[in-house]
């Protein structure tokens, strides 16, 4: 993994802005939770509970509900970009590789080989690097 956040260095910022828009996300979901416990615990409790105290505390929690999905939203175009932009960095670097390499070796191995690692290979750290990296250390 070191080795390919070393291609990550451009897009870091997007990385943690990535993390912290996930976690705030993770965050805005869970306080519904706590409103919807709080209501039940108040009628079960036998105190009042007003219409006006039910309806505000179900736009309260219809705007958390939006704001996850919005921050997570933001978060995955974040992951995305940085993803996307590493994996450029990491198939400019494989080819600038390839460009010194002789000529003979390279036919040796042929032209499927190399698609494979540019194509094949490098895009599949896409789901991972995007996804489960950054999805991966926020949720609680």
């Amino acid at each position: 993994m070191t080795r390919v956040l070393k291609y990550a260095r451009k897009y870091r910022i997007h990385l943690i802005l990535a993390v912290v828009m996930i976690f705030a996300s993770v965050i805005a979901g869970i306080i519904p939770y706590f409103m919807v416990n709080e209501l039940i615990a108040g009628f079960l409790n036998g105190s009042e509970v007003t219409v006006e105290y039910v309806m505000v505390t179900g736009v309260l929690i219809t705007i958390f509900l939006v704001l996850k999905s919005i921050l997570n939203a933001i978060g995955l175009t974040f992951s995305h970009k940085a993803a996307y932009g590493t994996l450029f960095e990491m198939r400019k670097a494989f080819s600038e590789r390839l460009e010194k390499m002789p000529l003979g070796m390279i036919t040796e191995k042929g032209a499927g080989y190399y698609k494979k690692k540019i194509i094949d290979d490098i895009g599949g750290l896409e789901v991972t690097f995007a996804h489960y990296f950054v999805e991966g250390i926020p949720t609680p």
